[in-house]
């Protein structure tokens, strides 16, 4: 359900991010263009890595006053300028030298993207989605979105 007078940006996002919207926002009184984008939406197959601050960066083009994050856990990938940041040596697995990154790499890497991210105004709210095997993706959710006065939601693993 969008509201007719909101304005919708949509930015998927994997090693990379696109824009549904092409960085732009349209209005929710525009049914077709907001089905057009359902649409798109369904077809989305989760692959590759998950590279949370190109999707931040990509979306915060539109300036969004409320942000909504469908994921299943922390990241695993960074942008390219990472690299160089002293608290990602030990975590090349970020740059697709390796097919496994650590937990603490994961952490840190979430850490630096929420602090770095252009979003500062914005209600961030996170719909974490089942997976197993990322124990600490909960708790970083809650308290990236209770901070910025967001909620979190996780559906349960047989949901819908």
């Amino acid at each position: 359900r969008v509201p007719n007078n909101s304005r919708v940006s949509v930015v998927v996002y994997n090693d990379n991010a696109d824009s549904y919207t092409n960085d732009k926002t349209i209005e929710g009184k525009n049914k077709r263009q907001i089905e057009d984008i359902i649409s798109k939406i369904k077809t989305i197959v989760p692959e590759g890595g998950t590279n949370l601050a190109a999707g931040l960066e990509k979306l915060s083009k539109a300036q969004p006053s409320n942000v909504y994050v469908v994921t299943d856990g922390l990241p695993t990938r960074g942008l390219s300028r990472y690299e160089t940041i002293s608290p990602f040596s030990k975590c090349s697995s970020l740059w697709g030298q390796s097919n496994k990154i650590s937990g603490e790499c994961r952490i840190r890497l979430f850490r630096h993207t929420i602090q770095n991210t252009k979003l500062k105004n914005a209600e961030i709210n996170i719909i974490l989605l089942p997976i197993e095997g990322d124990p600490d993706a909960a708790r970083e959710y809650w308290n990236w979105s209770a901070a910025n006065n967001g909620i979190l939601i996780s559906p349960s693993k047989g949901w819908p």
